[in-house]
């Protein structure tokens, strides 16, 4: 079972996920960067180019797969177009 502090850990790392796919999926450059800090920002001179080769080899939608492992875990894994 998870303490607190980890249950909390865990939610934002998923909220992160969700809103990293759900970027991926619109090709929306902004929603990326809201994860990021003003200053991460400021210093990340390459930031564009990073997120462009992102979207260039995004091929399709994740779907939620569960991974039988110790401790059960779920992960998102690309699911290629048709």
């Amino acid at each position: 079972m998870l303490n607190e502090t980890s249950q909390t850990e865990r939610d934002s790392s998923n909220q992160i996920e969700k809103t990293v796919i759900k970027a991926l999926d619109t090709k929306d450059r902004n929603l990326i960067k809201s994860l990021f800090s003003k200053r991460a920002l400021k210093y990340a001179a390459d930031i564009d180019e990073g997120i462009d080769y992102m979207f260039q080899i995004y091929e399709g939608q994740f779907k939620k797969k569960y991974l039988i492992t110790m401790p059960r875990i779920w992960s998102w894994m690309p699911v290629r177009k048709a």
